[in-house]
Order: C-alpha cells, then sequence, then structure tokens
C-alpha cells in the first residue's frame, strides 16, 4: 500500500476522532479541489452518517459496547486476549452516542486525486473540514505536536509536516558516556512524494505531496476560489446523490484511464490487467462523462448506488444495451433457492436489437482475448452458423435474458460449470424459431471446425429437453436446451434446463414502469467455500460437533479455497476472509436494479437490513475477530478451538 494511502487512513482515524472555521462554516470541501480532479470521494454530513449507523445497530450488543465488553470479559477464560477483546469493544464505538454529537458539528470528510504518478501511486489530498468541533482541533494540534512528525516548510504562510523518525546525529560517546555535541540538529527537508501534513482552525490536510498540500491551502484561503470541483458541470449533475447521508464517490472514467494508460506506457507496461481491459471494451470510456454513486445505511438497508452519465454522442457496447423497457420480476431465479446469482435484463427495441447485441457480443470476445473468428461471426457464417439474416431475426425475436449461476449442478466428470442462461422471446413463434436452430448455433460456438452430431431428445418433467455433443463445445461437456411457451433455456443440467422453462412470466418487458435490469446475489453462497473444514485437534480429542454448512457453489462462481487450515492461521490477511465468510452466513440474499433516464444509467446493491442482520453479521465477525486470536496467541501442540459452525 503506498505511503500515502497510508497516511490518508491513519489521519482519517485521527482527525474523525477529532476549531471553529477562519473561513465560511459552509465552506464546500470540492471547492478545494481543481475542476479536473480524477477521483473524488466525501462523507458530508458525518452526523448523519453516524445516525444511520446507530440506527442499524439499535437493539444489539453494538449499541452499548461498554455492557458488551464487560459482559465478555467477566466470562473470558483466557487473560492472554484480554486486550483483543478490547480492542474488539472499541469498534462500535464509532456509533456512540458522544462521538456522534461530536461529528454533527464536524463539516465533512474529503480525498481527491488528482493525478497518477508513473508508478500509479495517487497524487491528492485528504482534507477535513472541522466546522465547530473543539474535539477535532484539539486531536490534530495533539497529533502534529505530539507525533513522530517535523516541520518542514511553510506553504501559503502555513507549516507544513511530514513524517519523521527520531534521530541524534550529534550525540557523541566520550568515555563510555554519551556526551553532547555543540552543533544543533539539522533542520528536516521536505522529501518529494511523501505524505505531507497541514493544520490551520478549521482545517486539517493530509497531501500526497507539497504540491497538492499547497494547492489545497491556496483554494481554502480564497475563501470563494474560481474553477473548482464543486462547480464544474458534470459534479453538479450528481448534487442530489451527493445531498444524501453517506458516503459519496465521483470520478472521471475517460480522464483516469487516460492517465493510467499513460503511466502504463511510460513505465513499458504493455501487459494490461484483464478486468481493467474488459472495462474499457465494454463500456468505452470516451462515452462516459462521469461516474457518481453513494453507500448508504438506514434502519431498513445497506445500499450502494453507482450513476454513469453517458455521452450520447459516442458509442459504447453496453450502453447501447441498455436501452429496454421494464422486466417483469418472474424473470429472475431466486438467489436464495435455485441460484448464487442471478441477473435479468430487457433488451432494447427490435430495431436495434441485433445491432446492440452484436456489438456487445463482439466486445466481451476481445475482453475474453478471443483471436480469429468471433463468436458472432461464428454465428452469422451461413457454413458454421445460420446465416446472418436467420441470425438477426433470431436476435429480433428476444426481448429479455435471464443469466443465474446454479447453486448446484450435476456434471459429468471434467466438465467446466457454466451459468444457465434463459431466453425470453417476444412470441412462441420467436422462441420455437430459437429451438430448430439452436444445435447449429451451439455446434458454431464449438473451437472445432467438426459441427457437433445432431441434437438427441429426452423428455423431463414432462419437458423435452434437447441435447447436442461434440468436441470442443462452451465447458468441454454436453449442453442442453428446451423450450415452453415463449421461454427457451440453456444449461448443463437437464433438470434445472426443463425447471427454467416453467414458471414462465404472463407478459414480456413494459415500455416503462420499473428497473431494465433487475438481479439478486446470495453473499453467504458464494463466500462459503472460505470456509475451510474444522482443524484437526491432536490427542485424539474431538471438536465439538456442528452441523453442516450448505453445499458449496461449483466452478468459476466462487472464489477459490484457502489452502492452509486454521491450524496456520496469520493474522490478519487471508483469516481475515474466513471471519467475513462467517458472518456472511447471517446476511440476506441482496439485490441490484439498473434503471435508465435520458442519458444516466443507474445500479443500485441493496442488502435488506429488517431484522438486524447486517449488525448481527458485524457482532458475528467481531467475537470470530477475537477467537481467531486467542487461537494465534496459544503456544504449539495446544489445540485450537475455531471450527466451521
Amino acid at each position: 500500500m503506498p505511503l500515502f494511502t497510508r497516511a490518508v487512513a491513519l489521519a482519517l482515524v485521527v482527525a474523525t476522532v477529532t476549531a471553529p472555521a477562519v473561513t465560511a462554516a459552509g465552506t464546500d470541501p470540492a471547492d478545494l479541489f481543481p475542476a479536473d480532479t480524477l477521483v473524488y470521494a466525501e462523507i458530508g454530513r458525518p452526523g448523519d452518517t453516524i445516525d444511520a449507523l446507530a440506527a442499524l445497530a439499535k437493539g444489539t450488543s453494538l449499541a452499548d459496547t461498554l455492557k458488551s465488553t464487560h459482559d465478555k470479559l467477566d466470562k473470558l477464560k483466557n487473560p492472554a486476549i484480554i486486550e483483543d477483546v478490547r480492542a474488539a469493544g472499541m469498534v462500535p464505538l464509532l456509533i456512540a452516542p458522544e462521538f456522534a454529537a461530536e461529528l454533527r458539528r464536524v463539516r465533512a470528510v474529503a480525498v481527491g486525486v488528482t493525478g497518477l504518478s508513473d508508478q500509479l501511486e495517487p497524487r491528492g489530498a485528504a482534507v477535513f473540514l472541522l466546522g465547530d468541533s473543539n474535539a477535532a482541533g484539539f486531536a490534530a494540534r495533539a497529533f502534529l505536536t505530539g507525533g513522530s512528525v517535523r516541520r518542514v516548510g511553510v506553504v501559503n504562510e502555513v507549516p507544513i509536516y511530514q513524517l519523521r523518525e527520531t534521530v541524534f546525529p550529534n550525540l557523541m560517546v566520550q568515555d563510555g558516556k554519551p556526551a553532547q555535541a555543540e552543533a544543533p540538529l539539522p533542520a528536516p527537508k521536505p522529501n518529494t512524494g511523501e505524505p505531507t501534513f497541514a493544520y490551520v482552525p478549521g482545517l486539517f490536510v493530509v497531501g500526497s505531496d507539497k504540491t497538492a498540500m499547497g494547492d489545497v491551502l491556496k483554494r481554502y484561503a480564497e475563501g470563494a476560489p474560481t474553477k473548482t470541483l464543486a462547480r464544474a458541470e458534470g459534479f453538479r449533475r450528481h448534487q442530489e446523490t451527493r445531498d444524501r447521508p453517506g458516503l459519496f464517490y465521483y470520478a472521471v472514467p475517460q480522464s483516469l484511464i487516460a492517465r493510467v494508460d499513460a503511466a502504463n506506457k511510460a513505465t513499458h507496461r504493455d501487459v494490461e490487467d484483464d478486468l481493467y481491459a474488459g472495462f474499457k471494451f465494454l463500456t468505452n470510456p470516451k462515452a462516459i462523462r462521469t461516474v457518481a454513486g453513494s453507500i448508504a445505511v438506514g434502519p431498513e438497508t445497506v445500499a450502494v448506488s453507482v450513476a454513469a452519465d453517458f455521452n450520447p454522442t459516442v458509442t459504447s457496447p453496453l450502453a447501447g444495451v441498455l436501452t429496454g423497457g421494464a422486466v417483469p420480476k418472474e424473470y429472475l431465479p431466486s438467489a436464495a433457492g435455485k441460484a448464487l446469482w442471478a441477473f435479468s435484463v430487457a433488451l432494447p427495441p427490435a430495431k436495434d436489437r441485433a445491432k446492440a447485441l452484436v456489438a456487445l457480443a463482439d466486445a466481451l470476445a476481445v475482453t475474453d482475448g478471443e483471436l480469429g473468428m468471433s463468436v458472432v461471426a461464428k454465428a452469422r457464417s451461413a457454413e458454421r452458423g445460420v446465416g446472418p439474416d436467420v441470425f438477426d431475426e433470431l436476435l429480433a425475436g428476444v426481448t429479455a435474458v435471464s443469466l443465474f449461476a446454479p447453486t448446484k449442478m450435476v456434471l459429468p466428470p471434467k466438465i467446466a460449470p457454466l451459468p444457465m442462461l434463459v431466453l425470453h422471446a417476444e412470441t412462441s413463434e420467436s422462441a420455437a424459431l430459437w429451438e430448430k436452430h439452436a444445435g447449429r448455433l451451439l455446434g458454431a460456438l464449438s473451437r472445432e471446425e467438426r459441427v457437433p452430431a445432431a441434437p438427441s431428445s429426452e423428455l423431463v418433467d414432462g419437458v423435452t429437453v434437447l441435447t447436442i455433443i461434440g468436441p470442443g463445445l462452451p465447458g468441454n461437456g454436453p449442453i442442453h436446451y428446451a423450450r415452453s411457451g415463449t421461454t427457451i433455456a440453456f444449461g448443463q443440467d437437464r433438470k434445472l434446463v426443463a425447471a427454467a422453462c416453467k414458471g414462465q412470466a404472463p407478459t414480456g418487458p413494459r415500455a416503462t414502469g420499473g428497473p431494465l435490469a433487475i438481479g439478486s446475489f446470495d453473499i453467504a453462497r458464494w463466500m462459503e467455500p472460505l470456509i475451510p473444514p474444522p482443524p484437526k485437534v491432536a490427542n485424539d480429542v474431538k471438536p465439538p460437533a456442528v452441523p453442516p454448512p450448505p453445499p458449496p457453489p461449483q466452478g468459476p462462481f466462487a472464489p477459490p479455497p484457502i489452502s492452509d487450515e486454521l491450524n496456520t492461521v496469520q493474522m490478519p490477511s487471508e483469516a481475515l476472509f474466513i471471519g467475513l465468510a462467517r458472518a456472511a452466513r447471517l446476511l440476506p440474499p441482496a439485490t441490484v436494479t439498473v434503471t435508465r433516464t435520458n442519458d444516466v444509467v443507474r445500479a443500485k446493491f441493496r442488502i435488506p437490513a429488517t431484522g438486524k442482520p447486517v449488525a448481527a453479521a458485524i457482532e458475528r465477525f467481531l467475537d470470530w475477530w477475537i477467537e481467531a486470536r486467542a487461537n494465534a496467541n496459544n503456544p504449539p501442540g495446544v489445540p485450537r478451538s475455531i471450527h466451521t459452525e
């Protein structure tokens, strides 16, 4: 982690636990950054945010950490972890009423990234507008007075400081005893690219370097600067989101990616990360003017939102597909029942559908590193596929698509699991056309030149399921498909394919009146593979009996399991994910909705909080952390107590 990032994290703790302002009390933190800031984040109403967190924890042990901590201490059997219990009890103090009351006096906390180094280290500053909080101003003064910092210069008549270890170059030894030399300690000089601190009444700043620090201090001294981020047109478009309690974030993808590409070119990093390259091909960053969103907490939900403002004059494969009507909720398989994750999206109007889907498929093919003839080209080929006319007719007949990952499938050996695909056709005739040509389309996807044999059929739960077998098919195994009414499903498990055709939605996508895409995501099942089996216990001592966990999802839908058992837990590192996985068992499936208003596409990820599952998950994680610390402190040969539940 870059030193600047670590310093910002430290300052967030110091200053937020944290002097009347010199300038107006209503200073906008975005006014302290230039209009071309690459990435920006803020908590504009810290007190309201803490109040929301407190409401989320109401009625749980987190709401009274003084009582819960001492209850644990009274029952503690291992005195070696007393400090760990106390440390865990400090976390909920962030929502204590006294802390919330002081935070209401703080104006805002914000971080802005204004540039990147050739090593992709961020350049920018974190600012803490302290408002009327005397405690915050005192904490800032105390940090700069008693911390391991030294004054290294002055910017805009404000002293600046950097981290310095205490050294004594003028100490000498005479006759075995230290003696003070006459020369004074040399005055420290500012280092380039090192976290820099500054404080004036009302403002505490952590800059990535002296230059970034000076820019913030100059804007703050001006009082009402021009050409700032707060006055940028793209930034102002997201003011409604910014006004809500919680964390607000903003970015300019086109400028950010241009800086990253320039840094990669300067340092000859020619190979791009797959996720980064995929984002560029799917979205076309030049088409996205700005991105903004929030992380908000309420008594009934925890929500993460993101909004992308697209430029209508620049094409984007992703934006081109997200122009459909409202997708019926009946299209979405239940993540709590059939699927680890599921997603349904309404497709564009018929006149634009084929063109938009072809563009998206080609972008996906490039993202996947496919060489030669793309999937779409194969499907449209008269020799391998169904021909261009038939292919375009097939696409035009589909109004919505559902994709989901089953939690369990019955597969032949050595077969790579794939998500299931369900197409929702406009008419039964369109679905029948898909059924007629599906075998040839699947054959076009084969990596082998030889076209697979004609499909076989089998009746499963009253549904005729067709199967195509051949070398090089996706997943390296047979593909099954079936049709019922206007629905046609594809997958690797016959029974699941037959089930996916049942329970169809009564109507197709509506023109308006709902999200164009919906999704669900079972966090607990996805994280389950992170929890290893109970550790082996020496001397034939059996651990307490525990119920078996739900079966983990297979294949690429789940993260790779952790190889080390808990006997070799290192705190923190990968052990942290085990604790998160155990805590996630208490969370309900999350939901995703995507809407579009003119050129702005919004996505919202929600975790229902009714019944306090989020607070309960935090409680479980803190308890696990204490338990893990106890095991980490055990001497060799002593059995560890951590086990799966």
